[in-house]
């Protein structure tokens, strides 16, 4: 399905077809939208994230703390402005999604003195759409910019074991953030060796929450010096590298020195916009065409086969563990995120809508259905 059509569909189309696909949905609370197997109604249809404050994971915090991370960040950009040893302060990660495009928009615009490269790493896995946004957005904001494109096979290797050995919080936790701290760690080398003293990821707050309720914007130094060993519920030893690729982790003080190694912060987790904001802005401003404005069409292609192994290995979507927080903080829409969750259900159910995207991806990585626990 094209990005425009989708967005279309998921809006207009199903809130009609849903009434006839009711008998394949799990309910979902009225007020998040969370699966009622990852957390259970009431009889009026709310979930206890949404009933019971003392566990709400959403985010929110005092006003008080919001304006010290707000004074912190500030400085923290401020400052580095000049601080490069060479031709950049800031090393920017750029994905062409709505986050990674507003983030590089505020950055420039209210920090002009800020001397920024922006970097994508591509895993061969991106899709046309995320490429078409880069490509905009870098014409129109006039920042350098580079992609780094490690061997394609490499990332094969990881997508197939994780895949074949995922975590119980589903694929979120295997695939994305293994691929996501892989990405920074390759980043943070080449920041390192050019002398580039900040590295800014465009993660959001529900993001960067991980389920903890805890907002946190900047790595803690310890971490910056330490060199990797495991990546989410992985040892880095167990993972099907080569020698010469297992390098691309990150080696901390084990290679470089303490004054070398750059601040790694997420600026998103403090300004904290709406969802909605920013595909508005990100449109508005011309960094990204209307039609591919959503994140599900920005993303890399292996979503529609992780979306499936999630609803048929968990009941739902790992993806609710981040999306239901900024839900229940005001920051999404919920009838934009239940059509998207019940339609991956329905087609995890009937094998309607994404079969192609699936397939194509079990043949690429080497899998069948039964290996990645999937019926024929």
């Amino acid at each position: 399905m094209k990005p425009g059509l989708f967005d279309f569909y998921s809006k207009y189309g199903w809130p009609a077809h849903r009434v006839l696909a009711k008998r394949y949905l799990t309910p979902r609370c009225k007020k998040c939208s969370i699966s009622a197997r990852l957390s259970p109604l009431d009889i009026d249809g709310i979930c206890g994230l949404c009933t019971t404050p003392n566990i709400d994971q959403s985010g929110n915090i005092i006003p008080e703390e919001q304006s010290m991370m707000e004074n912190r960040l500030r400085t923290i950009l401020s400052e580095a402005a000049g601080k490069g040893d060479f031709t950049y302060d800031a090393l920017v990660f750029f994905s062409g999604g709505k986050d990674s495009s507003f983030l590089l928009y505020k950055l420039k615009t209210d920090y002009p003195k800020l001397r920024l490269l922006t970097i994508t790493i591509d895993n061969s896995f991106m899709s046309n759409t995320a490429h078409e946004n880069i490509k905009q957005a870098i014409g129109f904001l006039g920042i350098d910019h580079i992609t780094v494109s490690p061997n394609p096979r490499m990332y094969e290797k990881l997508f197939r074991y994780t895949f074949t050995h995922l975590s119980p919080k589903g694929s979120v936790y295997s695939i994305d953030i293994l691929d996501g701290e892989l990405r920074t760690d390759i980043g943070r080398h080449l920041a390192t060796r050019y002398k580039i003293p900040l590295v800014i990821v465009g993660l959001s707050r529900g993001q960067m929450l991980g389920g903890s309720g805890v907002v946190r914007f900047e790595m803690e130094r310890q971490a910056e010096l330490a060199p990797r060993k495991t990546v989410t519920t992985y040892d880095v030893r167990e993972l099907p590298l080569s020698k010469n690729e297992t390098k691309l982790w990150w080696s901390g003080t084990d290679t470089y020195q303490d004054a070398d190694i750059p601040h790694v912060i997420f600026p998103l987790a403090v300004w904290n916009y709406d969802e909605e904001y920013l595909k508005q802005q990100v449109v508005k401003l011309g960094l990204i065409p209307n039609r591919n404005k959503s994140p599900v069409v920005t993303n890399h292609t292996l979503i529609p086969l992780m979306a499936i192994i999630d609803m048929i290995k968990l009941g739902y979507s790992s993806w609710e563990h981040e999306c239901t927080p900024m839900i229940r903080a005001g920051k999404a829409d919920p009838i934009y995120w239940r059509n998207l969750f019940e339609m991956i259900e329905y087609a995890a159910k009937t094998g309607k809508f994404i079969k192609k995207p699936v397939d194509d991806i079990l043949k690429r990585l080497d899998l069948t259905r039964t290996a990645v626990g999937l019926p024929d």
